[in-house]
């Protein structure tokens, strides 16, 4: 028989608007409590009048102030039992400018997850969704690089290792782990940790604040340089976006919530690791992947080629 799982803390960042905002109406339609953070605490007023803990949070913080939130959270409800990543910074823009895309899109989950992770070792459980993007598998799109490279970055291995290591915890300064999460999970498990839960779901195009033209307004009035051309793409570009997104945004955080909690279309599945959501999504991995397959069949003779001889 099924047993419907407890009443669940959740942190969810980005929760002013679009999936933050729905992510946290599904949670407290689920009877679980959450914690909703934006960096202008008076938009979360809806929210609070809903049933939502509320509190400021600027994902990008130094990381001693990131842990003092943390702690801060803790003291609402005693735990936290999901740590739902969803702030994001999404603007077009030439490649260069990919370190404002990495501290937000990357560094800040990764700040976030350190400063929970002592608590969550102490209580052996917890569960970390990251909200990431179709772009982590898109192809090359010109004035996306910045933002695919971070969600991309995000998800994937790198070569940095990531310890837990007591020399973290005593770290004093703005450190972060250098690790992106599937490595994390991949080395958690070496120590024999299998307590802390992770999915990173990677939404295609869905109706939400990011896609409209004054969010764009900033990064399309600044000075692009050598990009001219790229810039009046991206101009001609951005007005034809928001309202044409096929995603329903509150049905896919509903999905969401299902899938962590293993009910609804999560009941009685395992989950992966990545999992895309939208149909978009699904048909753009499938080419991506197609296509993949076919090189290797084409080129096999060539990329099997230089292996010593034993």
């Amino acid at each position: 028989m099924y047993n419907a799982m407890p009443q669940l803390v959740w942190f969810v960042t980005g929760c002013s608007t679009g999936f933050g905002a729905e992510f946290a109406k599904a949670i407290l339609a689920k009877g679980d409590y959450v914690i909703a953070t934006a960096r202008n605490v008076q938009s979360l007023d809806g929210l609070k009048a809903m049933g939502a803990a509320t509190m400021q949070l600027d994902v990008n913080e130094t990381f001693p102030n990131i842990k003092e939130k943390v702690q801060q959270a803790l003291g609402i409800y005693g735990r936290i039992d999901v740590l739902l990543s969803n702030a994001g910074y999404a603007e077009f823009d030439p490649v260069e400018n990919l370190a404002h895309h990495l501290q937000t899109n990357t560094i800040a989950t990764l700040n976030l997850i350190a400063a929970v992770m002592p608590h969550w070792r102490e209580q052996k459980s917890g569960h970390i969704v990251a909200n990431s993007s179709i772009n982590a598998w898109w192809e090359t799109v010109p004035a996306t690089g910045s933002y695919s490279a971070s969600k991309s970055a995000l998800d994937r291995k790198s070569n940095c290792t990531f310890h837990w290591r007591k020399s973290n915890a005593r770290s004093k300064g703005s450190r972060y782990p250098p690790e992106l999460l599937k490595t994390f999970v991949a080395e958690l498990k070496t120590e024999g940790i299998d307590y802390i839960k992770t999915l990173i779901i990677n939404p295609g195009y869905f109706v939400s604040e990011v896609a409209k033209p004054q969010k764009h307004e900033r990064a399309l009035g600044a000075d692009w340089g050598e990009y001219p051309a790229l810039k009046k793409m991206c101009t001609d570009l951005v007005p034809t976006l928001h309202g044409n997104q096929p995603g329903d945004t509150a049905k896919a955080a509903r999905l969401v919530i299902d899938l962590v909690k293993g009910e609804g279309v999560g009941q009685g599945r395992e989950l992966p690791l990545a999992l895309p959501i939208g149909n978009d999504a699904f048909v753009k991995i499938k080419e991506q992947t197609e296509a993949t397959l076919k090189m290797l069949e084409e080129w096999e003779d060539v990329i099997r080629s230089t292996d010593r001889q034993m």
